[in-house]
């Protein structure tokens, strides 16, 4: 059985859905203006957005470093858009972590799924 964004959203701590919402859109757009072509070449089916090559970043430039490269980023601005979650305690994944990757997933799905539907 498939989780909802509900249940999804219920284990969100340390940040609302929509501000995951809004990091995600803020990536699409910035993915788009920089390659407007990189939605129609996105593959939904190997896309794990914690995997440095089926990532949106690694997906459209190599890999999720070569994507940060590219567009002159630490990992906090990847963090904004959407693309990485830092650890609030360094020693351990959080549970808000985990929680976080979560939605992002699904929204990151939600969102190329309609894109490519356009």
């Amino acid at each position: 059985m498939a989780v909802t964004k509900d249940e999804l959203a219920a284990n969100l701590k340390s940040v609302t859905w929509g501000e995951l919402e809004r990091r995600v859109q803020a990536a699409i757009r910035v993915l788009t203006r920089d390659d407007p072509e990189w939605i129609e070449m996105f593959d939904l089916s190997r896309f794990d957005l914690q995997s440095h090559y089926t990532c949106p970043l690694g997906q459209t430039y190599g890999s999720y470093n070569q994507g940060l490269d590219h567009f002159g980023w630490e990992p906090e601005d990847a963090e904004h858009h959407g693309l990485f979650v830092t650890d609030l305690l360094a020693a351990s994944r959080t549970p808000d972590k985990d929680a976080q990757y979560a939605a992002l997933d699904f929204i990151w799905r939600e969102q190329i799924a309609a894109l490519q539907n356009d």
